[in-house]
């Protein structure tokens, strides 16, 4: 970690899911509605505008965490259980709190690069969702789906 922020008793987002996504650098390819069966451990930061978008874009009820600074975002950024971003400000700050952190890559300025432990990068759907499973502790089930998919996909052809 290069980044410090002073503890705080406030519980912005303590055992929570974070997501920020800003307006800019989002990869237009990918469909985040695979988050609704988790949408209670779901917490979002950002603009009005942005939580507006990310929730009727994907049909999600994800709480909106409303804050004043950036060190209220630093510090809910650290308390969370990981974080899910784009190529924000926010995925700068996770990267040097060094929580456990997905990057969304924008095609045309993939400009950020998660480095560390528990930090995972991705493009595609099917990337986006390990990640997702990996960090979540759920990569059984998400394997066991994906095998079932194929397995049914292959019996109809």
């Amino acid at each position: 970690p290069w980044l410090e922020v002073p503890h705080t008793e406030m519980d912005l987002a303590a055992n929570k899911i974070m997501i920020t996504r800003s307006e800019r650098y989002t990869n237009p390819s990918l469909d985040y509605s695979f988050l609704k069966p988790y949408e209670e451990d779901l917490l979002f930061c950002g603009t009005q505008r942005e939580w507006n978008s990310f929730c009727m874009s994907y049909d999600l009820n994800v709480r909106k965490l409303n804050i004043s600074n950036f060190l209220d975002l630093a510090q809910a950024i650290n308390q969370c259980r990981f974080h899910i971003t784009n190529q924000t400000q926010a995925f700068q700050l996770s990267e040097g709190l060094k929580v456990p952190r997905m990057l969304e890559i924008c095609s045309y300025a993939a400009n950020c690069i998660p480095i560390g432990e528990h930090a995972f990068d991705y493009q595609n759907q099917l990337g986006m969702e390990y990640a997702f499973h990996a960090l979540n502790g759920t990569t059984e089930l998400f394997l066991d789906k994906k095998k079932k998919e194929q397995e049914t996909k292959k019996a109809a052809q």
